[in-house]
């Protein structure tokens, strides 16, 4: 039963990994399990997916903050110019 749930993880792991959208999976306490490149380039993350993996939520989302700073005014979200009376 062991191996054959074993064998299982790893083919959903391969699919992730293919899977045209972008696809984040974490476990309950906020560690991210799977990335897949998918994910890395839709927001732009120079990075292997598999350098996000064992690593916290919070990170990726640092990691999301800094990008976000770093790129050029017309690039960034219209949102954050838009204040709340």
């Amino acid at each position: 039963m062991e191996v054959a749930l074993s064998a299982a993880r790893v083919r959903l792991i391969e699919v992730i990994r293919h899977f045209p959208g972008g696809v984040l999976l974490e476990s309950a306490e906020g560690k991210i399990l799977v990335v897949n490149q998918a994910l890395c380039d839709l927001f732009g993350l120079e990075m292997p997916p598999d350098s996000l993996t064992g690593t916290e939520r919070e990170r990726l989302y640092q990691l999301l903050d800094l990008q976000s700073e770093a790129a050029p005014p017309e690039e960034r979200r219209q949102d954050e110019d838009v204040s709340v009376n």
